[in-house]
């Protein structure tokens, strides 16, 4: 009977630390024994991508890198935001597809990434800067004019963000 009972208090604990993995692993944070909303983490990336504007080079993953010679200028961290409103969202994945190991996600270094796409080059794609990205790129990508548009004067960051909220510095 005794044996019983043991059995079944290991039993029950393994089950618990189970579970706790499966919620670490999806974002939980233990220290704060809560999930950080979507807004939190936005947050987060924006005071990140902020504190180091502006960046050198504007980059669309795969289509161009070029050095940015006139900076959009903000005021402050809320003109920022202002300016660039929906800019963030979750991802799996980071630069050229990058992802987060298992044992990253089962130790809540990392929740994964937040992609924040801002305004940051005054200047813009330059008339050849624009034919040269369409016609080389447009078969492999689906850029076409109207996506340039789009993404004219946007840069692209990804920020790494631990479960409870840290920008992860492992990458």
């Amino acid at each position: 009977m005794r044996e019983k009972i043991i059995v079944s208090c290991v039993a029950i604990v393994i089950f618990g630390l189970i579970i706790l993995e499966g919620f670490i692993y999806n974002g939980f944070c233990v220290a704060e024994r809560r999930w950080l909303g979507e807004e939190e983490l936005f947050d987060i990336a924006k005071r990140r991508v902020f504190k180091y504007y502006p960046p050198q080079r504007f980059r669309i993953p795969g289509v161009i890198s070029k050095n940015i010679k006139n900076h959009i200028q903000y005021e402050d961290f809320d003109d920022f935001v202002r300016r660039n409103p929906d800019c963030c969202s979750l991802s799996e994945t980071g630069w050229k597809g990058m992802t987060v190991g298992v044992f990253h996600r089962l130790t809540g270094h990392s929740a994964g990434f937040v992609r924040v796409e801002y305004a940051a080059d005054a200047d813009g794609f330059t008339p050849e800067d624009r034919a040269r990205i369409v016609s080389k790129y447009t078969k492999y990508t689906g850029i076409n004019d109207e996506k340039l548009d789009r993404l004219n004067q946007k840069n692209l960051s990804f920020v790494p963000i631990t479960n409870c909220g840290d920008v992860w510095a492992g990458f």
